[in-house]
């Protein structure tokens, strides 16, 4: 799958690009319709913090439909995993935890820019267990 970087929004990373196209290279499905890869830190709790875990789907045609982080709220014994950020490109709506916004929206895109150089760098410090969902109808 060749994953493209324009978005309806603004064109991604040549990094983050690249770092997807080796996460799917590692799969031992092929890749020819949608994905869905997991990005989970195993250590990442409510209680201790961590990494937090990130979901970006990639639909047949190698774009990109949306990128997002999660993140605990409330206290344990009662805390749950939420949207944090979502760039929803397919959407073109970017939501953090208190609003939802047009993506093209001002700061919208800085913003992007700077998560998606921290999440390159966690990545290649790996501190992420990978997981990718392919749906069954794509496999070869």
């Amino acid at each position: 799958m060749i994953i493209k970087r324009e978005t309806t929004a603004f064109e991604l990373g040549s990094k983050l690009v690249e770092l997807l196209h080796d996460e799917l290279l590692k799969s031992d499905k092929p890749c020819v319709g949608p994905v869905i890869l997991n990005f989970r830190d195993p250590s990442y709790s409510a209680e201790t913090g961590g990494y937090r875990p990130v979901e970006i789907s990639i639909d047949q045609s190698g774009e990109v439909q949306y990128i997002t982080e999660f993140t605990y709220f409330g206290i344990q014994p009662f805390a749950e995993l939420g949207k944090s950020s979502d760039f929803d490109f397919s959407e073109r709506r970017f939501q953090n935890e208190y609003h939802a916004y047009p993506i093209t929206e001002h700061g919208v895109e800085s913003y992007y820019r700077l998560w998606e150089q921290n999440f390159c760098s966690y990545t290649e410090m790996g501190v992420f267990d990978v997981k990718i969902s392919v749906e069954e109808s794509s496999y070869v």
